[in-house]
């Protein structure tokens, strides 16, 4: 599993033929800007949802309003 995954399309493709799992937190869904934003959003938008697992207990990921 690559913990708290936000590269580009191409390193996500890289980790899952390994065979690893991305977890991604909810600022994929709470976020709106900045380059990690919108690697990690095209990465989602690509690949498939069973590629990924969404982390709970990321406190340090604030939602955007709380930043």
């Amino acid at each position: 599993m690559v913990h708290s995954f936000s590269a580009p399309l191409e390193v996500a493709r890289a980790y899952r033929k390994k065979g690893f799992l991305l977890s991604i937190s909810a600022a994929v869904i709470t976020r709106s800007g900045g380059k990690a934003f919108h690697d990690l959003k095209e990465t989602v938008l690509e690949m498939k949802l069973s590629d990924f697992c969404l982390e709970t207990d990321s406190p340090d990921q604030p939602p955007a309003d709380l930043d």
